[in-house]
């Protein structure tokens, strides 16, 4: 995933889910636990909502991801969702990266800027 030319940049663009996603299985399959093929990872929401304990990962794994992620995006994940069972999901990262990613805190990257 990483020497596609977009390493350590993201823009309001970047498919975080997908992403993340793709790190995680990529990850799980390195440990030798790959239980779910990517497709489910991206879509399925009972997937994608689970804590990454439950898909796998121990806690030096998901520190890993997260620098993986790290890596990938040039963001850093907030620490309220790497230390948060409830929050420590494809999801939920990809959500904090889609707002630490905007160019105004709490703004939507879909919606233009207002300009007056």
């Amino acid at each position: 995933m990483g020497d596609n030319g977009t390493a350590g940049r993201a823009d309001t663009g970047t498919d975080f889910a997908a992403l993340i996603a793709g790190l995680l299985v990529e990850m799980l399959g390195e440990l030798g636990t790959a239980p779910f093929p990517l497709d489910e990872v991206r879509t399925e929401g009972s997937i994608r909502n689970r804590d990454l304990v439950e898909l796998g990962l121990g806690s030096l794994d998901w520190i890993r991801l997260a620098l993986r992620v790290g890596e990938e995006t040039g963001l850093e994940l907030p620490e309220e969702v790497l230390v948060d069972a409830g929050r420590r999901t494809v999801a939920s990262w990809a959500e904090a990266l889609l707002l630490a990613s905007c160019p105004t805190p709490g703004t939507n990257p879909a919606e233009p800027l207002d300009q007056e």
